[in-house]
C-alpha cells in the first residue's frame, strides 16, 4: 500500500510538471528574441564605433574620444544587457523539473519569490537599457554622452541580478528515484504503457 501511494504521489508530481511547460516555452522564445536583439545591437555598435556607419563624426578634441565612440557604446552596452537576459531566460530547465507547488513550504516560497523577482528585475533591465539609449542618443534629456552610459551600465547590473534570481533550480529537491520514475511514466504514457516500481525494462504492463 505504501509503495502504491508513493507511486501515485510521484505520478501526480510528474503530471504537475506539465503545468510548467507553457512558461518554459515562453521563456525559451523570449531568450531567442533577446539573443537576436543582442546580436543586432552588437553589430550596429561595432559598425558605428569604427565609424563604418555613423552620423556623429569621428573627430576627437582635447583627448576626448570622438562621437562615434560614444554612439558605439550606446549600442554595445545595451547589447550586453540583452545577452544577459537571453542567458537568463534560456536557463529555464527548472520548469521541466519538480513542480514548485509540490516543494516544501520554505523552498516553494523561495522559488516563487526569486522567480518573480527575476522577472521584475528583467523588466527593469529592459527599461534601463531603453532609457540609456534614448538619453545617449539625445532623444530625451539632451546632455553629455556619459548620461546615457550611466543608465546603460545600470541595465547591465540589473541583468546580472536577474541571472542570479532566475537560478532557482537548487530549490527543487526531487530525489533521483522520483525524477527517473517521472520520466519513465511520461514515456510510458506517450506509448500507451504503464510502468511500476520494480518493473524491469521491457517488462512494462500494458495500460
Amino acid at each position: 500500500m505504501a509503495q502504491e501511494m508513493r507511486g501515485q504521489s510521484s505520478y501526480r508530481a510528474s503530471n504537475d510538471t506539465e503545468s510548467q511547460v507553457p512558461m518554459y516555452h515562453t521563456e525559451h522564445f523570449l531568450a531567442y528574441l533577446f539573443a537576436v536583439a543582442s546580436i543586432v545591437m552588437g553589430v550596429l555598435g561595432l559598425l558605428v564605433g569604427f565609424n563604418v556607419i555613423n552620423k556623429g563624426g569621428g573627430t576627437s578634441t582635447l583627448g576626448v574620444p570622438p562621437q562615434n565612440f560614444w554612439d558605439g557604446l550606446n549600442w554595445i552596452i545595451p547589447a550586453i544587457a540583452s545577452a544577459m537576459l537571453a542567458y537568463t531566460l534560456h536557463s529555464s530547465e527548472h520548469h521541466l523539473a519538480q513542480n514548485p507547488s509540490t516543494l516544501a513550504p520554505a523552498h516553494k516560497s523561495m522559488w516563487n519569490s526569486e522567480h518573480y523577482g527575476a522577472w521584475l528585475v528583467g523588466i527593469g533591465t529592459v527599461a534601463l537599457a531603453v532609457i540609456g539609449m534614448l538619453v545617449g542618443f539625445d532623444v530625451i534629456n539632451r546632455g553629455t554622452p556619459f548620461d546615457g552610459l550611466i543608465w546603460s551600465f545600470a541595465s547591465v547590473g540589473a541583468g546580472a541580478l536577474a541571472m542570479t534570481l532566475h537560478s532557482v533550480r537548487h530549490h527543487q529537491m526531487a530525489t533521483e528515484e522520483d525524477y527517473i520514475l517521472g520520466v519513465v511514466e511520461r514515456a510510458g504514457t506517450a506509448r500507451g504503457t504503464t510502468t511500476t516500481r520494480g518493473t524491469q525494462p521491457g517488462m512494462e504492463r500494458p495500460s
